[in-house]
């Protein structure tokens, strides 16, 4: 029943997802980070001493009219205190294919007999959509978890720096080419349910919000 129920989810995120273009100049800013966070997305769970392998669906949601958006990660153990990440995501619409990827590393301070609150995580990715933007991108993330009785709860800040060309600019009288800086809070938890570990999380920018909502699995 387990595998069933992540299989559905899965397989529901490969769908077609339906992505506007920009209405303004404030909601292309907006479109711009959204997609830098979309490349560098990552689980901040542990991967099990018995367990050598982290998978994740997530589904993510931002605002300024930014339709929901899948994206399929997976980690692998490479030591105690080591990680290696990978992601992608792709879907389309009548208008244009959306696709993005990436990879990045997880570290963990402290012994491996000591159960670190913290972790350090860098990643980078591309996104890119037909016809309309290209971008590259690089984040440094820390986290820090924090048990509460059966609540699992994480919290953490994350730089984002970002470089592409928007084939859109001419709309708005602005140079094709661009290099943003951004940051962002995020709060989350980790449920587990039915042998699966549900991880809805908040991100906040100032500008902007987003909701994240995965199922991960372990093996």
């Amino acid at each position: 029943m387990r595998l069933v129920i992540y299989a559905l989810f899965f397989s529901s995120i490969l769908s077609q997802s339906n992505q506007p273009f920009y209405k303004n100049e404030a909601q292309r800013e907006v479109f711009i980070k959204y997609a830098g966070i979309i490349s560098t997305v990552f689980s901040p769970a542990e991967i099990n001493r018995n367990k050598n392998i982290l998978i994740t669906s997530y589904l993510m949601k931002g605002d300024e009219g930014i339709s929901i958006s899948p994206v399929f990660s997976g980690k692998i153990n490479i030591s105690w205190n080591l990680s290696l990440t990978g992601r992608t995501s792709a879907f389309s619409n009548d208008k244009r294919a959306i696709h993005s990827y990436g990879w990045g590393i997880s570290l963990k301070p402290g012994q491996s007999e000591d159960n670190s609150p913290w972790s350090f995580h860098y990643n980078s990715g591309s996104f890119k959509s037909y016809n309309m933007i290209s971008i590259s991108s690089a984040s440094t993330s820390i986290i820090h978890r924090l048990s509460l009785k059966r609540l699992n709860l994480f919290f953490g800040y994350s730089a984002n720096t970002l470089s592409g060309i928007d084939y859109t600019s001419n709309d708005y009288n602005i140079s094709k080419k661009f290099d943003k800086h951004h940051s962002y809070f995020s709060l989350g938890t980790m449920i587990d349910f039915k042998g699966i570990q549900l991880s809805p999380s908040f991100l906040y920018g100032g500008d902007y919000k987003m909701l994240s909502f995965g199922l991960q699995n372990q093996f």
